[in-house]
């Protein structure tokens, strides 16, 4: 959907790959063409139609799709709502008594008294709700410490057992354990769960009525897309109803572009409602959450100026043009909302297939032809090829298995709980899988999920690992994440 550009022009674009329709298009084996890829979908219409009225791509009702990080912007605006009602008197709970005011330099420690505790006591003691959200609590991504049956309190309980990489607002670092905790402060302070009065307070008014937090009501309305690989393989939704409470605040929104376009334009007017006149987002909250509170990139580059981050957004210059923006992956999801506040304009780009950064290129093309610049956006098409995205090749003398053979045994940790690494004698039972290999199930606790030592030979081959020195359970994970690999395990048994 375009839209003519105006004083609070949007543009939008509903991404379903043609490899990634609500019915598989794909059954066969044909020869792939450009034509299965989204550039070859949208850049005739940005470029000969001028942005004015551009054919839709899909029939029918738009798409809802999970917005995965985008997700992040609407726990800050629910925070910052939460925190109006406090202010005006229309709370629905009580604050602990050690604590006056709600506000984002409130205190974690006071928030949550009895709960919140991390290894570091500086961090324990000052750590407060904006520090969360602008990832600067020094926790890397230690998203293999927590299962799809956990709930947000056992993800603060487990706080305490995982290791920082860095000091309380010394470097940015992304986490989504912050953002499962703001959520779960929402739930303990609102009277309600952290889904209900997001839809309540954002989704209604704003009538996004297609969009919703429930996993189940979105797969029950028919419009709700499936999730693809690059290689053309359908694969399960990410986020299953089950683990939607758990992961809300982090990327549980669901939505399609005709909902996003009253999100966006409420952005553009400084977190007012343009239709309505109403305030959905504090302006408090509005200005701090679009600000750079931390730097997340601190080099620029000829097209864009040195990264900030806020609560939920990242701030930067594209081309000389300000740019609020986020982005968003999971297995099978890529999204973006970029408004350029400055400009008037704003672009929503969803698709129902990883490739975060040819998304990003779509979404910069487009905005380079709103703004009147030259783009090079064409050689997104050749990047969407099928052959942009193949897995690393394996070399043909990996590592001799007996090498692998002394990592048996089942491994503990607080943080993670225990995995068992099993015998090289099954190869097949498991990949390691996505951009950043981790333990695929995530929080291994009383299942002690066991793994074959083929996924570990395949990585250290892909890694170039070939000398003895492979040789202890620290040195095979410190080529893991940075949360695993600065995480304290030991062996339990063999």
């Amino acid at each position: 959907m375009l839209v003519p550009r105006s004083t609070l022009a949007l543009l939008t674009l509903p991404v379903t790959l043609a490899l990634a329709s609500q019915v598989p298009l794909r059954a066969s084996c044909k020869p792939t063409t450009s034509r299965d890829y989204p550039w070859a979908l949208f850049y005739p219409a940005v470029k000969w139609n001028s942005l004015h009225g551009a054919p839709r791509t899909e029939q029918g009702d738009p798409t809802v799709m999970n917005l995965a990080s985008c997700s992040k912007a609407f726990l800050s605006a629910s925070l910052g709502i939460l925190m109006q009602d406090f202010a005006d008197g229309e709370n629905k709970t009580a604050l602990p008594r050690n604590v006056e005011k709600f506000s984002w330099d409130t205190k974690m420690r006071d928030l949550l008294p009895d709960e919140w505790m991390t290894e570091d006591h500086w961090t324990t003691e000052k750590a407060s709700l904006k520090d969360l959200l602008s990832h600067v609590t020094g926790f890397p991504a230690h998203d293999g410490s927590y299962s799809t049956y956990d709930s947000p309190q056992d993800i603060v309980a487990r706080m305490r057992h995982l290791r920082a990489a860095y000091e309380l607002r010394q470097l940015w670092e992304y986490t989504n354990q912050m953002y499962i905790t703001g959520a779960y402060v929402v739930s303990k302070y609102s009277g309600s769960s952290y889904r209900d009065f997001l839809e309540e307070r954002i989704l209604l008014p704003l009538r996004m009525s297609s969009s919703t937090l429930y996993p189940d009501r979105a797969f029950e309305s028919g419009k709700f897309t499936q999730s693809w690989t690059p290689s053309r393989r359908r694969i399960p939704f990410w986020m299953p109803e089950h683990t939607a409470d758990l992961l809300a605040g982090a990327g549980g929104v669901m939505s399609n572009v005709e909902d996003m376009v009253n999100w966006v334009k409420m952005l553009l007017n400084s977190g007012v409602d343009p239709q309505t006149n109403k305030t959905i987002i504090p302006r408090t909250t509005f200005d701090l959450a679009t600000s750079a509170i931390s730097v997340a990139v601190h080099k620029g580059s000829a097209l864009t100026s040195i990264m900030g981050y806020g609560l939920g957004w990242i701030r930067l210059a594209y081309r000389g043009h300000e740019l609020v923006q986020h982005s968003g992956g999971a297995p099978g999801v890529a999204t973006i909302v970029d408004p350029y506040p400055s400009d008037g304009f704003g672009v929503v780009l969803l698709a129902n297939t990883v490739g975060p950064l040819v998304t990003q290129k779509i979404a910069r093309a487009i905005a380079d032809r709103m703004l009147g610049l030259p783009t090079e956006a064409p050689r997104v098409e050749t990047e969407m090829g099928p052959h942009a995205q193949l897995e690393p090749r394996i070399p043909v003398n990996p590592i001799p298995p007996n090498i692998l053979a002394g990592f048996t045994g089942t491994y503990s940790n607080l943080g993670y709980g225990n995995f068992t690494l099993c015998s090289p004698l099954f190869p097949n039972l498991g990949r390691l899988p996505g951009r950043h290999p981790r333990l695929q199930t995530s929080r291994f606790g009383d299942r002690k999920a066991h793994w074959s030592l083929g996924p570990l030979q395949r990585l250290a081959a892909v890694l170039g690992i070939t000398s003895p020195a492979f040789s202890s359970i620290r040195t095979c994970l410190i080529f893991w994440t940075k949360s695993i690999r600065r995480s304290s395990w030991w062996r339990m048994e063999r």
